[in-house]
């Protein structure tokens, strides 16, 4: 997560909180070469001992209570033998800090190896509290971090928590409040005030004042002791982990009490992370204080069947485990056969069971193929598989909302299971079933047999191509009688004749086992489904559609418009980056002569990452959004070192989009002012535009093409070449404008089927219309003449005509540069997404609307 309500220069940070992870131990993540390679050199080391259930207990009490391990004498000379010997740095899950100090520990923290700790000593950042340039650790934070037990040292390949007996541990639940105690002193007997005081947590934060104790540089403790329980240990004669004045603050953490509502794997995972800090596993140092934290919240998901057992869901577990198992045995997807019948130069692919819980709460397991431990020319032969393009998905909206057609979505039940298997030699591993399931068929176990794929089966590398061929075949056949178009083979037509002789006609587009189609009548659709229904198990298709794909299609039958839009999306995002309710911002940019530039700092690994993904969300909410589109584009060519100003830049237009979450393309019906001021109800327009700049640097093309008063598809692109004149940089956009409009020209002609006249170019410079129109050109058009011919040679042909748009209303200028007037930005917004349709007059139009071909007056 991003976090950019702060001073501090717009800096990404990166938020550990992880809400809905499970809490089983993290796989390993390894710190330089892996075990075994030459240059691991910390596999010569002996792996460190655990620590103590009572080192970890007074450690812990030491950091929160303000309290000292050791002097600072002692700190320096175990910081000089961790680095001489090798050892790797380990943090303390569970704290943060105030001030000045924090801002350095949320960088410093995040050093495994002494070489990144002496990369942040340093590395800079900008300071949210001084407005400076502030190192990202000092020399002086590893000596005081160890002093307090904030910071252990270890070898690399300590072994993994979860490998480690539970045994070894006190059970972290405040009914064994008493077992605390005996964590942080060994032997000593708990009375019950003692075991009452270790039970609080939260509250028991605040000290006996009523005063939050907090330590020098802020430091908050999570969960504390009560005075009864530090009375109890100290009275019993065993070696105190406190003395003088840590006693008389009667403040002091400790790692064993929790919240009484976590789960048991909850607790041991809190357990196992605090107890083997290892380096050789990155746990995320605000995970545990957030599971800690939480009382309710989603099923942990199992790996296997084997924990799946252990947990309270295991009864759901079982009969989704059935439902999966017995489903695919219905179907016949496999047969099972000594393993002894397989072809001597083939193996069985292995198979998992995975666990998943469903938006809904349900409980849902899915038995796959490991796809990545098959080999190439053995289980499968070819990967590729395509689907319907997005201008598609919009085209056929917009034709929706052009013709009233109604839409309508609908998807297969295990897609990939209905087709048949096309290798006659893919054998898998039966799957692995508890002793209740043993009725349905051979164990994993039982290595004698193994499962004959007679069906596709998820997780097959070869899957999606195998299903959507084995579809299209099925729909091309007479069962079906559909047409795929030429130019994108997801793209469907099925034209259907009722019992009165009346023709009726669906256009559709397939996304894998995902289907949106728009019907003439009610009539055609019933008949469709039934068809469907007769050899496939389908969800959907009755009611008029309202998702597809994770975009939301919104129908107003009163205002005859379709709006395809991404809210649900655009509302994941302002909860993700914190701005529900903050400040809205007009436009996307900012107004002004700036624009963000390469930056020559250094970001760190996590702010590179982070930037990348805020940028993929915004590329991802471009679908329906081709108002950011020039901006995200524009942000997109700095990811590999952005600086503060292109992540601010990235936060303006997530405040701009805080303003526009329920919009997006919204398609006009016949009746609605796309109408005016001539008819083109479900033809298409394309608008071109241009930058071009006297500094000599390249220019970026822009085109947008409209249908019923919005855009159906849209580019931007960097020019290859620098343009020495704004002609050269306009042509070439048109260049662009015109290949987009030769691949879409022939689409709308095989669903309309009839072929699409002259499509209206709509350029703002009037040298470029010449050029390529009626070919006045010179010498200066010698750099760019192919780019000329291109257009001219598709106006020769009647496939486009260039008229002149002024530029103050020429819609495709958002895609190309920032519009610094709101106003402007608002009306060419309008047009661009539909909220504000209208279509230039121009000349050429008026000239041709009063032409006595025309009828002799304006329509």
């Amino acid at each position: 997560m991003l976090d950019y309500g702060n001073a501090s220069g717009g800096q990404l940070k990166y938020l550990d909180v992880v809400a809905d992870a499970p809490v089983q131990p993290s796989p390993a993540v390894l710190v330089g070469d892996a075990p075994g390679h030459g240059g691991w050199r910390f596999s010569l080391n002996a792996p460190a001992p655990p620590p103590s259930p009572a080192l970890i207990a007074t450690r812990i009490a030491a950091a929160n209570g303000k309290g000292v391990l050791m002097t600072k004498e002692m700190a320096d000379a175990l910081i000089t033998s961790a680095r001489a010997a090798g050892h790797v740095l380990c943090w303390l899950p569970g704290f943060a800090k105030a001030g000045q100090s924090n801002e350095r520990f949320q960088y410093y923290r995040e050093a495994r190896t002494w070489a990144q700790y002496e990369r942040m000593l340093k590395e800079s950042f900008l300071s949210g509290i001084t407005g400076t340039n502030r190192p990202k650790a000092v020399r002086g934070d590893l000596r005081n971090d160890v002093v307090r037990g904030i910071l252990t040292f270890a070898v690399a390949d300590t072994p993994v928590a979860a490998a480690h007996a539970d045994d070894d541990y006190p059970r972290i639940a405040t009914d064994d409040a008493a077992i605390l105690v005996d964590a942080v002193a060994p032997g000593v007997a708990a009375d019950d005030t003692a075991v009452a005081d270790a039970a609080a947590v939260a509250d028991a934060a605040v000290a006996d004042d009523g005063v939050q104790d907090l330590d020098d540089d802020g430091m908050v403790p999570i969960f504390s002791i009560g005075k009864s329980t530090i009375d109890a240990i100290e009275n019993s004669g065993a070696p105190s982990p406190w003395t003088g004045r840590l006693r008389d603050r009667r403040l002091f953490a400790a790692a064993a009490v929790v919240p009484p509502n976590l789960s048991e794997s909850e607790c041991t995972f809190l357990r196992t992370a605090l107890g083997y800090p290892a380096a050789s596993m990155e746990f995320s140092n605000n995970f545990v204080r957030a599971a800690a934290a939480r009382t309710t919240g989603p099923v942990h998901l199992p790996m296997t069947w084997q924990q799946a057992r252990s947990t309270a869901q295991w009864p759901e577990w079982l009969a989704a485990m059935r439902k999966e198992i017995g489903g695919l045995k219905r179907e016949g997807v496999w047969e099972e056969i000594e393993r002894t019948q397989m072809p001597v130069d083939t193996r069985a692919a292995p198979t998992q069971m995975l666990f998943n819980q469903k938006a809904n709460g349900d409980l849902k397991c899915r038995f796959v193929v490991r796809g990545d431990l098959t080999v190439k020319g053995v289980h499968w032969l070819e990967n590729k598989s395509t689907m319907a393009a997005l201008e598609v998905v919009r085209m056929l909206t917009s034709f929706a909302a052009g013709s009233g057609w109604r839409i309508y979505a609908c998807d297969w039940s295990q897609a990939f299971v209905q087709a048949p298997a096309t290798n006659p030699n893919m054998y898998c591993e039966l799957p692995d079933l508890p002793p209740e399931l043993h009725d349905l068929g051979h164990s994993k176990k039982d290595k004698r047999f193994v499962a004959w794929m007679k069906r596709n089966l998820y997780g097959e590398v070869s899957g999606s191509r195998v299903w959507q061929q084995f579809l299209q075949t099925w729909m091309q056949s007479e069962a079906m009688g559909c047409m795929f178009s030429v130019n994108d083979r997801n793209v469907l037509s099925w034209d259907w004749t009722d019992a009165a002789g009346v023709t009726h006609y669906l256009k559709g587009a397939l996304h894998v086992d995902d289907l949106l189609f728009i019907v003439s009548s009610e009539a055609i659709r019933a008949e469709f489904m039934r068809r469907l229904h007769a050899r496939f198990t389908l969800t959907g298709g009755e009611d008029e559609a309202t998702d597809y794909c994770g975009m939301q299609i919104r129908r107003d039958w009163v205002a005859q418009t379709v709006t395809l839009h991404q809210s649900k999306f655009a509302h994941k995002l302002m909860e993700k980056y914190d701005l529900v309710g903050k400040r809205i911002e007009p436009m996307p940019f900012k107004a002004g002569p700036h624009a963000p530039m390469p930056w020559d700092g250094n970001p760190t690994d996590r702010e590179v990452f982070d930037y990348c993904g805020c940028v993929g969300d915004l590329m991802w909410l471009s679908r329906t959004h081709p108002d950011i589109a020039w901006r995200v584009a524009d942000l997109a060519q700095h990811m590999q070192s952005p600086g503060p100003l292109h992540v601010a830049a990235a936060l303006h237009v997530l405040r701009y989009l805080s303003g526009h979450l329920n919009e997006g393309l919204a398609y006009h019906g016949p009746n609605g002012v796309s109408m005016h001021p001539h008819g083109h109800r479900n033809k298409l327009i394309l608008a071109t535009d241009s930058t071009f700049s006297h500094a000599g640097v390249k220019a970026t093309g822009g085109a947008a093409v409209f249908m019923n008063g919005a855009a159906i598809a849209w580019k931007i692109r960097r020019q290859t070449t620098v343009s020495l004149v704004s002609a050269e940089a306009e042509v070439k956009s048109c260049t662009m404008g015109v290949e987009m409009i030769l691949a879409l020209r022939d689409l709308h002609g095989e669903l309309v089927r009839a072929e699409h006249g002259a499509i209206r170019v709509l350029v703002d410079n009037k040298a470029a219309i010449a050029q390529m129109s009626r070919g006045v050109d010179g010498t200066v058009c010698a750099a760019y003449k192919r780019a000329q011919q291109y257009c001219e040679d598709a106006f020769a042909r009647g496939i486009v005509w260039y008229d002149y748009v002024p530029g103050i209303l020429n819609p495709a200028d958002p895609l190309t540069k920032q519009v610094r007037n709101i106003g402007e930005f608002q009306d060419k917004n309008g047009i661009l997404c539909g909220s504000r349709p209208s279509v230039y007059a121009g000349d050429l139009v008026d000239e041709a609307l009063a032409s006595p071909s025309a009828g002799g007056a304006k329509r």
